[in-house]
């Protein structure tokens, strides 16, 4: 062997110490943040192992028809977008019949006369002579459109999210499966 094939030969297993030793760095840090995220305690922490190997990528295309949808149904955000806006069309309904008719109320008396006990229900209302409650409609309507604007909008961001994990996903496992099948087998060879 020539000293220049040598030296390149020693210089790629340096490399490839290094990078080894960046990969037993990162691995580290990684693993606290799972342990974090999982919130377990060091005795449960202890319990984690690394794979020994990872399993070959599938070879058919990631496609997920339904992608999109589990995830939306799957979303928190979006259910509470979801209850925020029915709770504001359904405040917006009310308050164009308490806009009309405010002041409405139902009462009821009871009380006792000469040892027996006697009731009595009515409807008090006060007619609005300057306030008919549009102030009030206009708001609640503004609302229902702002919450509806905001579901909308979290719905394609979640959306939207899906499909380019999905699309990352794919390139990885393309990645994944050309460093098998190609570049590994190379430089096997070469070496």
């Amino acid at each position: 062997i020539a000293q220049v094939e040598r030296d390149r030969e020693a210089l790629f297993a340096a490399e490839a110490g290094i990078a080894n030793a960046q990969a037993q760095a990162a691995l580290v840090p990684a693993r606290e943040q799972l342990i974090a995220a999982l919130g377990l305690r060091p005795d449960q922490a202890a319990g984690l192992q690394g794979l020994e190997r990872l399993p070959p990528p599938p070879e058919q295309p990631l496609v997920i028809s339904d992608l999109e949808e589990r995830v939306a149904l799957a979303s928190t955000d979006l259910a509470v977008a979801a209850g925020t806006l029915e709770a504001a069309r359904a405040q917006q309904s009310v308050s164009w019949l308490t806009s009309l008719l405010p002041g409405l109320a139902l009462e009821a008396e009871r009380e006792r006369d000469d040892g027996e006990w006697k009731e009595g229900f009515g409807f008090s209302w006060m007619a609005p002579l300057f306030d008919l409650g549009g102030a009030d409609r206009l708001r609640r309507a503004s609302q229902a459109r702002r919450s509806a604007a905001l579901a909308e909008a979290l719905d394609l961001e979640i959306r939207s999210e899906a499909r380019t994990r999905l699309a990352q996903a794919e390139a990885a496992r393309q990645i994944a499966i050309t460093r098998r099948t190609v570049i590994l087998p190379l430089s096997a060879e070469v070496f």
